[in-house]
């Protein structure tokens, strides 16, 4: 069987995307996502925060589009980059993305009214 090197993550932008450019002109886009993972009462136990990087024409046409607070489903491959530092053998994990779809709008709860915040907070789910 051969190895397989694929990541599926929904999740919200942490920050605004990065728009940059390397020395031969490709763009390259980065930007970072927060995804929870819930258990029972629908609070969350963990959260993860992933750096993802997206290339050439997606990443031009995107990037105005992926801002703080927009969810995402972002798939890809998992990289990692290892190095020495100062502290020692240093890593990080990132996707690099091949797909990409924003799926929600800007999470925003003050646009809610008060009387739908309250009913789904009590939602015992």
């Amino acid at each position: 069987m051969n190895d397989l090197n694929s990541a599926m993550i929904v999740g919200r932008l942490t920050r605004d995307a990065e728009l940059k450019h390397t020395n031969s002109g490709t763009a390259v886009t980065k930007f970072s996502i927060a995804s929870s993972e819930y258990q029972g009462q629908g609070k969350a136990e963990h959260t993860n925060f992933i750096d993802c990087t997206l290339w050439a024409k997606r990443a031009e046409a995107l990037t105005p589009y992926l801002i703080k607070g927009t969810q995402v489903v972002v798939n890809g491959t998992i990289h990692q980059s290892r190095w020495d530092s100062e502290n020692g053998k240093r890593s990080k994990i990132e996707i690099t993305v091949s797909g990409i779809q924003l799926v929600g709008g800007k999470k925003d709860n003050k646009s809610k009214p008060a009387e739908q915040e309250v009913f789904e907070d009590s939602i015992p789910f």
